[in-house]
């Protein structure tokens, strides 16, 4: 019989469950295209039928954790899972312990594992096809272990409770905009901005909130609408998403839902207002389709007196 390995998205899961098994040894059967134990010294039995899977070590674990470490967008988790593969000892079970917190970064670790994981599955079984005369095959990608945001959070209608936490955050989120300006300062602009906009109870003020499937609030935008004559605008005056949430592609989900009410509505406009820090956004916001149409300029006026108008 020729030998060969028909590698497929299955197979390739148990040779995986065969690999990091730090107990026993297993073997691919070549005829039965199965992951078996080791029993009796297969290889010496019949070389020719069974192959020793893939050697798989704690570096090799650590590396994998590293990788998925760097590719992780959210901030506050990437930063935390650093510290602790840094910190040596007892580094995989608390790394373990923090994705679990999370169950949509535990899902994003496990899809990366199942792809990273398959990937060397699928290069050791080409090196030995090539080994055996074969040509090297690809092994299709499985979509559907790729988290979306669409499964990880529920977006709906803000309801009464959360209302109040809206408020809260509007101002939190106010501030990490200016967080380099002074308490009195930042408080001052925020009344300005604040000044005459509908409260997020306000029949005028819509409110959309992300939750996670643990019914914890992610993120929101909170929107006014303007009115006059045939014309009706919505204006967006906060989109905001907790530090450990970021990094997802949640406020780009919050804001297109908003906008496909807004435009099922028969609203003419959207508005979406950036100050501060939230400046940066701009391009991001782009790729929905919003345009620049404004902006604004500060300076500290004793800095402008002295660079510019002092003797």
């Amino acid at each position: 019989m020729k030998r060969d390995i028909h590698l497929t998205r299955e197979l390739a899961d148990q040779i995986v469950f065969g690999m990091e098994n730090q107990t026993h040894m297993f073997y691919l059967d070549l005829d039965t295209q199965t992951v078996v134990p080791d029993s009796s010294d297969l290889a010496d039995v019949d070389a020719e039928r069974y192959v020793r899977l893939p050697t798989w070590q704690s570096v090799d674990g650590y590396s994998l954790m590293t990788r998925f470490v760097a590719s992780l967008r959210n901030p506050m988790y990437r930063e935390r899972l650093r510290t602790i593969l840094a910190s040596g000892r007892g580094a995989f079970r608390q790394f373990k312990d923090v994705i679990g917190e999370r169950e949509d970064i535990e899902r994003l670790w496990l899809a990366f594992k199942q792809r990273e994981m398959r990937k060397i599955v699928a290069g050791w079984a080409n090196d030995l096809r090539e080994l055996w005369g074969l040509e090297r095959q690809e092994l299709s990608e499985d979509e559907e272990t790729l988290p979306l945001i669409a499964s990880d959070f529920i977006i709906s209608d803000g309801d009464e409770v959360q209302q109040d936490l809206v408020r809260a955050l509007d101002r939190k989120a106010f501030a990490e905009n200016y967080e380099s300006d002074s308490g009195p300062l930042v408080d001052l602009l925020y009344d300005y901005h604040r000044a005459g906009i509908p409260d997020p109870g306000d029949p005028d003020s819509a409110v959309l909130v992300a939750e996670t499937p643990g019914q914890e609030v992610a993120g929101f935008v909170w929107a006014v609408t303007l009115r006059r004559g045939e014309i009706v605008v919505t204006v967006v005056a906060q989109l905001y998403v907790l530090p450990e949430y970021r990094g997802m592609g949640l406020a780009r989900a919050l804001l297109r839902e908003h906008l496909l009410r807004c435009h099922d509505r028969g609203y003419s406009e959207a508005v979406v207002e950036l100050i501060g820090h939230a400046c940066e956004y701009a391009d991001d916001l782009s790729e929905l389709g919003l345009a620049r149409d404004s902006g604004t300029m500060r300076i500290r006026l004793d800095h402008w007196f002295r660079e510019n108008e002092s003797p």
